[in-house]
This record gives structure tokens, sequence and C-alpha cells, in this order.
């Protein structure tokens, strides 16, 4: 405001002691003015850094939910190996595979083999694998003992992990 202003409203309002009293409201004003200004930046800056801390942990946050997704849906893919398996190549596929995330493999094992093991050998291994091995490897035939990791897998469709 100016003090013309100031003035005429003093005049009217008959509240006024000179033109002194004019420039002395004037400065009120001004110096409510200046607090208001000050009081305004204070919370634009508080805002800002909140706004900024929210935006920090958001990121993270973020950060931190992909990687479980990620995580989970790795564990959650199906195995890309068929069974029955058909020969030493798939078994030792396998094997490494169990041996890399073995939640995968309990979760099919467990929702294909049901019933007995006589039964579950032919789900897992096709005849003419089964055949051609034994557990320990005796009389030339392939050892299921030296694939450890398809070993936990009990085939009575329960898991050893």
């Amino acid at each position: 405001m100016n003090i013309c202003i100031l003035a005429k409203i003093c005049f009217v309002s008959k509240v006024c002691n000179g033109p002194c009293c004019c420039v002395e409201l004037q400065a009120k004003i001004d110096r409510l003015e200046m607090k208001l200004k000050h009081i305004e930046d204070s919370i634009d800056n508080i805002v800002k850094k909140k706004l900024d801390e929210i935006q920090k942990t958001n990121i993270a946050m973020n950060a931190k939910v992909l990687a479980f997704m990620n995580q989970l849906s790795k564990n959650m893919a199906d195995p890309e190996i068929m069974l029955p398996i058909k020969n030493e190549e798939e078994i030792s596929s396998m094997d490494a595979a169990i041996k890399e995330t073995p939640q995968k493999y309990n979760k099919l094992f467990q929702s294909t083999l049901q019933g007995g093991i006589s039964s579950n050998m032919e789900r897992v291994f096709s005849k003419d694998l089964i055949i051609r091995m034994n557990y320990n490897g005796e009389y030339g035939k392939i050892s299921l003992r030296k694939y450890a990791n398809i070993c936990i897998i009990d085939l009575a469709g329960r898991t050893h992990v």
C-alpha cells in the first residue's frame, strides 16, 4: 500500500494522528508482509524437503518391491525340463537346475508325483533310462546316486530340501 491510500483511510476513519501515523502504519504493514513472506518461504522449504524424502523413500521401496517380485517370479516359474527324463544329459540338466532353485522343483515333483515309487519312476524317467540305471551304478549302469540333487527328491512325491 502506498502512503496516500493510508492517509485517506486514516482521514475517513478519523484515527489519524497526522502523516507520521500513516508512515508508521505502512512500516508495520511492510514488516508484517515480510514476516508473512518469510513464513511462506519456510513452509515451502519444509514441504519441498518432505516431498524429496517421500520420493527417495518411494524409489527405494519400489526397487525393493521389484527385486522381491523378480525373485518371487523366478521361484514360481515352471521348470523347463520335461518329464519323463530320457537320457543322462537330461538327468545332468535337471540335477543342476534342482541345485540352483530347489523350490521350483519341489512344486513340480509334488504336483506330478502321486502314489508309490514304482508308479512314479516312469513319470520321472523313461522306461529305457530306467533299464539303463540303478541307484549305485553297479554292473555298468548309470548311477542315480551321483546326481545328488535328484536324490533329495523322494519318488513318492515328498522332498527333503
